[in-house]
């Protein structure tokens, strides 16, 4: 796909906030501190109650390069990133949320590693730990992740039809090759934005991997849930542990970890009964399948195998009556 001249080599974040007032500004902060700073910063509020809006217009003042967007209704996290990730225009395209905090070099490694695998269309990267007040939890998402790093496109493609992605969406940083296949997003509850970044890029796309922590996860109550407060509170983390104390510290932040990018599916689930979120995951599939079917990113022998592949699990999801996929 040929670029216009105006948006080539062009950065863009896509940040999508919504009552974030107590930790929005240090992800600004630490974006606008980029060692190579964005171009664009688009920040798609949707329906904020508290002060957030007010700590937008006030860093909006300061920086040419932010660029708030009001939505009248709320959208949902899903539409929310679907309209942000729409307006940045950009060639690369970095996905952020509203708590964490980035690594100074996020920008400049995972835009510097798509520069030099043109073929890669998603730049991944690992992420750190951080608790409530800012502290340096001594352990990654991917210490943690039942997933084995660096990701296989295989690996990937086999778990994709249960709703299972293995990259959140504040870890990815895309190249508009990407982005130009991933709009509109399917998915409305139940397949998120990054589950779908996730299953086109590792069909058509070759992803790129950054195995250095490149933005610190909050993990807070606001998130997931007061025990992930009191997990990382205490002496536990201030005195030197043992391996039964790391070891059982592992397990209880896993278990919450688990708890967070499931969340959303918990949800969908309490608005929607099984065969709803199959038929929503049936779409998404067969979508998936047009795109390939119509890519020349992949071979002949590739379209057809991935097309069957696809099919037949649409079929089955189409078919089985069971429970919602986990």
């Amino acid at each position: 796909m040929v670029l216009e001249e105006s948006i080539k080599e062009s950065v863009g974040v896509a940040l999508a906030a919504y009552n974030g007032e107590h930790y929005i500004a240090r992800q600004l902060d630490s974006i606008l501190s980029q060692s190579v700073p964005p171009d664009k910063i688009v920040v798609v509020d949707d329906g904020s109650t508290d002060e957030t809006l007010q700590i937008l217009e006030d860093y909006a003042l300061k920086n040419a390069s932010l660029e708030i967007h009001l939505n009248n209704t709320n959208l949902g996290y899903i539409k929310n990133f679907e309209k942000a990730i729409g307006l940045c225009q950009t060639e690369y395209v970095a996905l952020s949320d509203q708590d964490d905090i980035w690594h100074p070099e996020k920008l400049a490694r995972c835009v510097a590693a798509l520069r030099k695998h043109r073929e890669a269309g998603l730049c991944y990267h690992n992420t750190g730990l951080l608790d409530a007040d800012n502290r340096h939890i001594d352990l990654t998402l991917w210490d943690l992740s039942e997933w084995q790093f660096p990701l296989t496109n295989i690996q990937v493609q086999k778990e994709i039809a249960d709703r299972r992605g293995p990259l959140p969406g504040f870890a990815l940083v895309m190249h508009h090759d990407l982005v130009s296949l991933l709009l509109p997003i399917p998915g409305n509850l139940y397949c998120g934005h990054d589950w779908w970044i996730n299953a086109i890029a590792f069909f058509l796309f070759e992803p790129v991997f950054i195995p250095e922590p490149m933005a610190f996860y909050r993990m807070h109550s606001g998130q997931i849930s007061g025990a992930a407060d009191s997990l990382l509170k205490g002496t536990v983390f201030e005195r030197k542990k043992s391996l039964f104390d790391l070891e059982r510290i592992k397990r209880n932040i896993k278990r919450e970890v688990y708890r967070l990018f499931n969340r959303k599916a918990v949800m969908a689930r309490k608005r929607q009964d099984a065969q709803d979120q199959r038929h929503e995951l049936a779409h998404c599939l067969e979508t998936l399948r047009g795109l390939i079917i119509n890519s020349e990113r992949v071979t002949s022998e590739k379209r057809a195998r991935f097309s069957d592949f696809l099919l037949q699990e649409r079929q089955r999801l189409l078919i089985d009556p069971g429970d919602p996929i986990l």
